[in-house]
């Protein structure tokens, strides 16, 4: 009962939120697109069919050239270069800007490795606030209009971790909220 009056209660709010004028609101999304197509059209080349972005390796390496340049610390510059090692997937002559650290829910056996989700995610929102420490000790978002389509991809690849992980947490205290509240309305039915 009380998880079929949560899902009526989400669907309330997402309907209000769709309404809303506010910045909070989620709105049409296809509507702002439309609207705003200048922002999306510059990535569509990018952006593979289930919405991953991905870029030839060659494209890739360069834009994290450019962007090394762009990198004060020599230390720096290497942290960011292990950081995307582990946040992307290569395959053939494609760097695919998710990998094993965005999917951390995905089964062990997928990206071969033994390590347990809540590494994985520790992991992956690590990295991403270190690059993005990096990003903002540099001032590279300053430079947003002199990066490159694919650098700007870069960071856009960062952010979108950096979201994951927060959402991965969020769904999990969401989850386990609505499971005691489940296991509490339980034990007082009379």
């Amino acid at each position: 009962m009380y998880v079929e009056k949560s899902k009526r209660s989400i669907s309330k709010l997402n309907q209000k939120l769709k309404k809303s004028k506010s910045s909070y609101g989620i709105g049409d999304i296809a509507a702002f697109k439309k609207q705003n197509r200048q922002i999306f059209v510059k990535f569509e080349k990018y952006i593979n069919k289930i919405g991953i972005f991905t870029l030839p390796k060659n494209k890739y390496l360069k834009a994290q050239k450019d962007i090394g340049r762009l990198i004060n610390k020599n230390g720096d510059i290497k942290i960011w270069n292990s950081i995307f090692k582990n946040l992307i997937f290569r395959r053939k002559n494609h760097i695919f800007l998710r990998g094993l650290r965005f999917y951390n829910w995905l089964p062990t056996h997928i990206f071969k490795t033994n390590n347990l989700i809540p590494e994985r995610w520790d992991r992956q929102l690590g990295d991403s606030i270190k690059a993005l420490e990096i990003i903002n000790q540099n001032r590279i978002v300053l430079n947003w209009n002199n990066l490159s389509v694919e650098e700007q991809i870069l960071i856009l690849c960062i952010l979108d971790h950096f979201k994951n992980g927060i959402y991965f947490v969020l769904n999990n205290l969401y989850s386990v909220s609505v499971e005691e509240k489940k296991t509490f309305s339980n034990q007082i039915k009379i």
